[in-house]
């Protein structure tokens, strides 16, 4: 006979990646993610499978949750205004106090960086498709003469990949929004610059 499940697998990966995303991969034990779930350990492995898998799984959850609405505010009529809400967005997420402290993205960044394994190469594809959105965006505000015809727009577009999580990392530092926007008009008035 199989065992039926007792729990809400959404609502417990969302525990697990509240636990990942305040702690990051290296310093989350399993014994942290049987405390923030409250399963036991056979169970959060026949769910979830090893602490490698049930990091993936909490890191593609994020993505979907937080970064998929945040890139889509890409897609408005005005790219100086789309990019302000999205920063604007990062900031006031960031001061969020019903989750936890910076990215999950952006903290995995510096963790998964040399690792060469499935947790870099889903951070790796994080990285490119928030450039391949900022860069689709500039092209279309190019061709709709929004941004100057000589800018380097796959430049443009890493400087803003990298400024969100960055973002992110400052504000986990030092808890001060007012650092973090800032960064934020300074990264905004770039797109004013001609070249």
């Amino acid at each position: 006979m199989v065992a039926v499940r007792q729990f809400d697998e959404e609502v417990v990966l969302d525990k697990i990646m509240e636990a990942f995303w305040r702690e990051g991969f290296a310093a989350t034990s399993i014994d942290d993610l049987v405390a923030a779930t409250g399963l036991k350990r056979g169970s959060l492995y026949a769910a979830f499978g090893d602490k490698q898998a049930m990091f993936l799984k909490a890191y593609h959850r994020y993505s979907a949750l937080m970064e998929d609405s945040l890139l889509a505010l890409l897609s408005g009529a005005d790219v100086r205004l789309a990019v302000a809400a999205l920063l604007h967005r990062v900031v006031t997420d960031l001061e969020d106090p019903a989750t936890p402290p910076g990215c999950l993205i952006a903290h995995s960044m510096s963790e998964a960086a040399g690792r060469g394994d499935a947790i870099e190469a889903a951070v790796r594809r994080s990285f490119a498709r928030a450039e391949n959105a900022f860069y689709a965006r500039f092209r279309q505000a190019q061709a709709d003469g929004q941004l100057a015809p000589g800018r380097d727009l796959r430049a443009l577009a890493r400087y803003y990949a990298a400024t969100i999580r960055t973002l992110a990392l400052v504000h986990r530092l030092t808890g001060d929004r007012q650092t973090v926007e800032d960064i934020a008009e300074v990264a905004l008035a770039s797109l004013d610059q001609p070249v």
